[in-house]
């Protein structure tokens, strides 16, 4: 947990320093300048922002993604490039399956899971050969909205001119808004979306027409993040007033929700059904664990369970648990406005200072409406750098309101403007870059492959695979170093391709050749297998146990959530045949494990146990199939049961 007042100290390095030296210089200049001196042009404050957007990315996330849930952003957007949804994958699926895909059993394609109203943006900077300036350019996009949404909600005011340019170098200098205009992230997107809906809004509603183009911002913001339009679309639809408006404005949304609806149905392969709730459906638990809302059940053991038992959620999800996740978002969320925890009194000074307007009310209304919103989501989401990123769709609004409550302090002016970015600037050299620092620590890398040309790269970490990884490929085939059975199998279906390891040497990471030992007995790990290929019942994850029958003090690990449990995980042998089996298991309880044809039901072999604990010597046993690809399937009735490993004898 971080320091209530965060982290302070001398700049530590060379981008803090230029920070501190602009924020020093912008308040040396204004005492003692009699002219007018903070007056550029917006245009140069927007593509500023685009710079400073680059140069963040750059310099403090090493020119790469950081995150996983911006890797996975990445390889769905480069799908999307190939004009995909989904691609196949080779059928040595363990290979590829992995965190935040989803494996779509009877298709055996597999799909990123978040929504795509972002990788569609994003797609097009593949389509150009410059996915890195979408970024920068969303942050050019969005300071100029910033202004313009500054310059609608006070269009009466005599120095809306001003407030406009004041507000534009406030999301210039917004060190939150560098990293979500930086790292391939969808908030930036989604803050530009519904500033754009908002704003248009205010205008439509003064001149009487344009909520067709409300209506698009709108529906791109659901296809980019579903639950951040609740409170902007309600707010438009206040500002609409006139039925007929509202439904130009609907109507309007469709092709944004029609293309979210589509892309779900591609990769879950049914209708209605969130990829989200399906991914952690089978790969996570307990059973339901990821929804929106409260009651027992609320959130995933694997994913979040380091979360969950740091802030006590034994009792489910109530009203308890919810304020104080919203009370840490916010908490993260103060130092995110204007890189320093007080400034962002400056916001609720504004609010209440300019109240009487509607503009203000509906830019409130929108504000407190996200963070209500948000509130039956269990897990908080801040990262560092990022900050609680899922209220960064509204800093835009949060700016506008921010330069108001400058200007409602008497005396307020373009002067006293440029002291606060002064403020903002200094403030993040000596404090909020430590947050940004660490979202860059570890520099990840990933090896370029290139189309069309045959060879197998295993690379390890999801990282490395979604960065590298490329959609559809048959000949450059990019995949998950296992580092058991899984990659010989792998490595002889393709044919015995040139193959290579992308491993660090000391110095940096560099492709290796790797040829395997080909032998008859093969070592299949289960906790390899993660997500499982399917589960019931109760859900499979690696876990950590230390027993003589457990190799690497990791196994997988089936909890019964009712009456029983199942999960399958995939043996993928090198040729059909027989072949002598046997699986390695710690048993608290009774159980059970088979051996089936992956389009069969009936086992080809069964183990069963009653009444027993620790580890079990399960007898070798002669198999024939027909089949290469076969199913382990490990059963439960309520003792969790821990599947090490099956070592499987070709003969």
């Amino acid at each position: 947990m971080r320091p209530l007042i965060g982290q302070w100290g001398a700049p530590p390095d060379l981008a803090a320093w230029v920070a501190l030296g602009v924020g020093v210089a912008l308040w040396g200049w204004t005492f003692r300048r009699k002219t007018e001196l903070f007056a550029p042009s917006p245009w140069l404050l927007a593509f500023a922002a685009g710079a400073l957007s680059w140069v963040y990315g750059r310099h403090y996330l090493h020119g790469t993604p950081r995150v996983i849930d911006a890797t996975t952003y990445w390889l769905q957007a480069r799908a999307l490039a190939a004009g995909r949804f989904t691609w196949e994958i080779p059928d040595v699926s363990a290979s590829f399956r992995g965190r935040f895909l989803l494996f779509n059993e009877a298709t055996g394609r597999v799909g990123g899971i978040f929504p795509p109203g972002y990788p569609l943006v994003l797609a097009l900077g593949f389509v150009a050969g410059a996915p890195w300036l979408v970024g920068p350019l969303l942050a050019v996009a969005l300071a100029w909205m910033t202004g313009a949404l500054t310059r609608e909600m006070f269009d009466d005011h005599p120095a809306r001119e001003e407030m406009r340019r004041g507000a534009m170098a406030v999301s210039l200098a917004c060190a939150a808004l560098r990293y979500h205009t930086a790292d391939t992230m969808s908030h930036g997107a989604a803050a530009l979306a519904l500033t754009c809906a908002f704003t248009w809004a205010l205008r439509a509603s003064r001149a009487g027409v344009g909520w067709w183009r409300v209506g698009l911002a709108a529906g791109w913001l659901f296809a980019i993040r579903p639950v951040s339009v609740v409170a902007a679309l309600g707010a438009c639809l206040a500002l609409a007033r006139r039925p007929r408006a509202a439904g130009v404005l609907l109507l309007a949304m469709a092709p944004g929700v029609l293309f979210f609806l589509v892309e779900q149905r591609a990769v879950t392969g049914r209708w209605f059904t969130s990829t989200q709730t399906a991914y952690y459906a089978q790969s996570d638990g307990p059973r339901a664990c990821f929804r929106y809302g409260f009651g027992h059940g609320v959130g995933c053991r694997f994913e979040h369970g380091e979360f969950l038992d740091g802030y006590g959620f034994g009792d489910g999800y109530g009203a308890r648990a919810a304020a104080g996740v919203t009370l840490r978002r916010l908490r993260a969320h103060a130092l995110d406005i204007a890189n320093l925890e007080a400034l962002a009194l400056l916001v609720i000074l504004g609010a209440w200072r300019w109240r009487a307007r509607r503009a203000v009310k509906g830019a409130c209304a929108v504000v407190v409406g996200h963070i209500l919103a948000y509130a039956p989501f269990y897990f908080d989401g801040n990262i560092a750098g990022g900050g609680a990123r899922l209220y960064a769709d509204v800093l835009p609004l949060e700016h506008a309101l921010l330069v108001a409550g400058l200007w409602s302090v008497k005396g307020g002016d373009a002067r006293r403007a440029a002291r606060l970015v002064g403020v903002m600037a200094a403030s993040f050299a000596v404090h909020t870059v430590f947050e940004h620092r660490v979202s860059g620590e570890e520099v990840r890398e990933s090896p370029r492959v290139e189309p069309g040309r045959r060879e197998l790269v295993f690379v390890t970490g999801d990282h490395a695979f979604n960065l590298a990884h490329l959609p559809g490929e048959r000949d450059a085939v990019v995949a998950r170093w296992r580092g058991d059975a899984h990659d010989t199998a792998l490595y002889a279906r393709l044919g015995r391709p040139p193959t290579f390891r992308f491993v660090s040497d000391g110095r940096g990471a560099v492709l290796v050749p790797w040829r395997p030992t080909l032998s008859d007995e093969l070592v299949f790990e289960a906790d390899r297998e993660w997500p499982v290929r399917r589960q019931r019942g109760g859900y499979a994850v690696p876990a950590r146990v230390e027993a003589p029958c457990v190799t690497g003090e990791s196994a997988l690990r089936l909890v019964a959530e009712g009456a029983s449990a199942r999960a399958d995980v995939e043996l993928p042998l090198p040729r059909a045949g027989e072949f002598e089996v046997v699986p390695f298991v710690f048993v608290e309880g009774e159980g059970r494990v088979s051996i089936v044809e992956e389009q069969g039901r009936i086992p080809l072999t069964t183990w069963a146990w009653t009444r027993e604990r620790g580890c079990i010597e399960l007898p070798r046993q002669r198999v024939k199939s027909r089949s290469s690809r076969l199913l382990v399937r490990i059963e439960t009735p309520r003792a969790p049961l821990a599947f090490d490993r099956v070592v499987v004898t070709m003969r």
